[in-house]
């Protein structure tokens, strides 16, 4: 397992060297659905595969502290506007602003996710809506410890489910801010 700076230098050192941009995707519309906020360069490791003459690289995201993120309170509220630090909206039923959502990522995001096109991401979606079935949040959940259920358990369920069905909606909008200005 390598950084991503590392994963970087590779890619520059030999063209023959490429990530896996559709797998980089596929964890970052996860990540809107989970309301991991917090996906800068270090918050993932790469894994490295043999493919033909170069390397194949794919993502393995770590550090996820600030997943199912809650902001309550009058202050927070007005502090996760647009003008101020709309990333910290929130673990709601739908993403507010995708583009501020996704803002600690805006470099990771343009490096490693600069080929996929619009139909690229329509698939992408479709295919995390449909692995994210109501039976594997909800038995996912149902893993936690019991007193942590009692407090959140289903109103993280509803919220898991209400922000797959809606992930087409806030993803293409995201999509739609990363292709106006594209890094080559």
């Amino acid at each position: 397992m390598i950084s991503s700076p590392d994963v970087q230098e590779d890619l520059i050192d030999d063209n023959d060297n490429s990530v896996d941009q559709e797998f980089v995707l596929r964890n970052r519309l996860f990540d809107m659905v989970i309301g991991d906020w917090d996906r800068h360069e270090d918050q993932w490791r790469w894994a490295s595969f043999e493919d033909g003459k170069g390397k194949r690289y794919r993502p393995i995201p770590r550090d996820r502290d600030q997943t199912f993120f809650m902001n309550e309170g009058i202050l927070p509220k007005i502090a996760s506007r647009r003008w101020a630090m709309a990333k910290i909206e929130g673990f709601n039923d739908e993403v507010r602003w995708a583009p501020g959502f996704n803002f600690n990522a805006r470099f990771f995001d343009r490096v490693f996710m600069n080929e996929p096109d619009r139909e690229t991401w329509q698939a992408m979606i479709q295919l995390v809506q449909d692995s994210l079935t109501d039976e594997s949040i909800e038995s996912a959940i149902n893993l936690w410890p019991e007193n942590i259920y009692a407090l959140t358990g289903e109103k993280t369920i509803n919220i898991l489910k209400a922000r797959r069905d809606h992930l087409q909606d806030y993803a293409l909008e995201f999509y739609e801010s990363l292709a106006k200005n594209v890094n080559v």
